[in-house]
């Protein structure tokens, strides 16, 4: 196999099948202790290792592992034995790659593979970063939202940058966050029982965009030119006549 081959051809793959970016991971740290143990058909990694290159937990790992074999891009066997590392396979996206291509590498081959191992790998880790980072402003908005409702949510925790990423993979900005944040603010504010909605799993969750075109309504109700209704005949009016 040839490493830089096998990148490209796994990004034309990614092309027609996309991948969660864990499983992205997961595929680019097998194949970088594939590499460098020198192509061996079959390997042993420890699951240790393996969560501390791809930057998954144990469950994550297990998922992950399953769905790369499950597409076709890898082979593993569990060991039988406790606490001893399973067998791993990559099976290669190379297009009309045969036996001979590995068996007949030249010297030079080697020798070019070893010279650009440092630019290959700076490939490696820049489409990588490229595919995990979405650069989403989750710490912006929880600061928003803490600002405008005295809360003190944390940014960090898991399920809130759950909500604020599905929401910004449905193609919703930080204006539609503070937009929402602001309608509920002022609808539920000073609603003692309403109050306690105006946290992340409600203001971010499956009604997000229900509240945004909420509050864009009530704005262009209040922009309207409301006729006055018309003043009833008095009786200081019938006197004056």
């Amino acid at each position: 196999m040839n490493y830089l081959k096998e990148l490209n051809a796994f990004y034309d793959w990614l092309e027609s099948n996309p991948c969660p970016s864990d499983a992205i991971a997961l595929w680019h740290a097998l194949i970088a202790i594939c590499n460098k143990a020198g192509w061996p058909e079959e390997f042993t990694v420890a699951n240790t290792t393996l969560q501390a290159k791809a930057g998954l937990s144990r469950v994550k790992l297990d998922r992950w592992r399953s769905f790369l074999k499950m597409k076709g891009l890898i082979d593993y066997k569990k060991s039988e034995r406790v606490n001893q590392a399973g067998k791993y396979r990559i099976i290669s996206l190379v297009q009309n790659d045969t036996q001979n291509d590995t068996r007949n590498d030249t010297q030079n081959d080697t020798q070019g593979d070893t010279q650009n191992e440092a630019q290959n790998e700076h490939i490696n880790k820049t489409k990588l970063n490229e595919t995990k980072q979405e650069n989403i402003p989750y710490a912006e908005i929880v600061a928003y939202l803490n600002e405008r409702t005295g809360s003190s949510f944390r940014p960090t925790t898991k399920a809130t940058q759950s909500l604020i990423r599905a929401r910004w993979r449905e193609g919703f900005r930080i204006d539609d966050f503070k937009r929402v944040i602001d309608n509920k603010t002022e609808e539920w504010g000073n609603d003692p029982k309403m109050s306690q909605y105006l946290r992340p799993e409600t203001l971010f969750g499956t009604k997000f965009e229900s509240y945004l075109n909420a509050g864009r309504k009530a704005v262009e109700d209040r922009a309207k030119p409301w006729a006055s209704p018309a003043r009833s005949l008095g009786e200081y009016d019938i006197l004056s006549h």
